[in-house]
């Protein structure tokens, strides 16, 4: 991550990928939060990331000065960017293509093998080899994954909400804010988008087992009251 930061915006810029410098403010309201904050501190000083640091009270409103009353301190990371990801994914992909590496689409990976020099895939149509792999297979990539040596990861997955607000609303923050709130079940992350928008989100409960890709009314409901409360300026109906 602190590679991928530093030559994020020369990447962006070969790709002609619009990006966007935020920052992140990861905000605290209480004792909780307050330890959650000093322990990702020390993360960081240990993993030598640079413009980390913990910003008080007056600073974060300073800094945000729509967030409701309430905050206590912040873990204000200043070199945190924000990116469309389709954008970027598409980018990635077309300047791959141009560079002579070739695609195989809805090819099944049946098998991977570990050998001396890589791996050998084996799918529907035949077998490729590779040096790398970088698994995107979803909630199968960890029965991939496992089958190369011993088992190490299980995917256990989620449903989650988001709400997009309109881009009348973008101005009302300009970082990143992320909430450690008393209750873990709360946590709350809002992202001031490249487009102008505001996501805000997740809410997380249990894999229903079907992939319907709905929301859940509730979810939206929750997300909204959450919105409310860490920043009352936001419209609910935009």
């Amino acid at each position: 991550c602190r590679e991928a930061s530093a030559g994020f915006p020369v990447l962006c810029r070969e790709l002609d990928v619009p990006f966007r410098k935020t920052g992140l403010l990861m905000l605290s309201t209480g004792k909780r939060g307050d330890d959650v904050l000093e322990k990702k501190m020390r993360h960081s000083r240990e993993s030598g990331i640079p413009c980390v640091r913990i910003a008080e009270a007056d600073e974060v409103y300073r800094l945000e000065p729509r967030l409701a009353p309430g905050i206590r301190k912040a873990l204000y990371a200043m070199d945190t960017y924000v990116v469309n990801p389709w954008e970027l994914g598409i980018a990635a992909y077309e300047n791959a293509a141009a560079n002579g590496v070739r695609f195989f689409f809805r090819e099944k990976a049946v098998r991977i093998q570990k050998e001396n020099d890589g791996f050998l895939v084996t799918a529907d149509s035949g077998t490729f080899r590779a040096q790398r792999i970088l698994l995107t297979g979803g909630f199968g990539a960890d029965r991939l994954w496992n089958s190369v040596g011993r088992p190490q990861i299980r995917i256990v997955p989620k449903e989650a909400d988001y709400l997009v607000f309109d881009t009348a609303c973008g101005n009302l923050i300009s970082h990143i804010l992320s909430i450690e709130s008393e209750q873990e079940s709360s946590r709350l992350t809002l992202v001031p988008t490249v487009d102008g928008n505001i996501l805000a989100g997740p809410t997380r409960r249990p894999f229903s087992g079907r992939l319907d890709y709905a929301s859940a009314e509730q979810g939206l409901l929750k997300l909204a009251e959450q919105c409310r409360k860490l920043l009352p300026d936001l419209p609910m109906d935009r």
